[in-house]
């Protein structure tokens, strides 16, 4: 019970660091996107339903504080979240390296959803973007290891292996 108060008040903590200007760089707009690694790391760590609805409210809170258009960030939250939850049947999540590169790819897919909303819907020059991003992604893969180091103690919950194998064996067998 400690563990699990002690990750929530974690959470909370990270979502106002997330949300606060009291990060360096972050009067120029420039912060890591600690909600991106939280979804990284819960949707590696939960299982599929309760790892979704974490991470929408999640993107729904960051969205309320944030006062962007409605519907922008768990776009891209969720988007990211099913990317995941898709490459874990191929890929193992439980090295340092891999979840690195995995952060990595959810910045790039992040990238894309903004580039395509910004330059479709808002019509807006994607050069304008792109400073930015390099900008958010380096500091938020900086500051990843540090997150990461934090929260794995705390919630390590073991998936159960043969429940997903079961899971895809039954998906194959509806495909025949």
């Amino acid at each position: 019970m400690i563990k699990k108060t002690l990750f929530f008040l974690l959470l909370c903590l990270l979502f106002m660091l997330q949300v606060s200007p009291l990060l360096p760089f972050a009067d120029e707009g420039i912060r890591p996107d600690i909600i991106l690694i939280l979804t990284v790391f819960l949707s590696v760590q939960l299982p599929l339903c309760s790892g979704a609805w974490a991470i929408f409210l999640l993107s729904c809170l960051t969205e309320a504080f944030s006062g962007v258009n409605n519907g922008l960030y768990p776009l891209i939250y969720m988007c990211v979240f099913i990317g995941i939850r898709s490459l874990e049947k191929f890929f193992d999540f439980s090295s340092p390296l891999n979840v690195f590169l995995l952060t990595a790819f959810s910045l790039i897919l992040k990238f894309i959803i903004l580039l395509f909303c910004f330059n479709f819907i808002y019509e807006y020059k994607h050069f304008a973007l792109l400073d930015l991003f390099l900008k958010e992604s380096g500091y938020t893969l900086l500051v990843l290891p540090v997150i990461f180091f934090l929260l794995r103690p705390l919630y390590k919950m073991q998936k159960d292996p043969l429940a997903t194998l079961n899971f895809i064996a039954e998906h194959e067998y509806r495909q025949r």
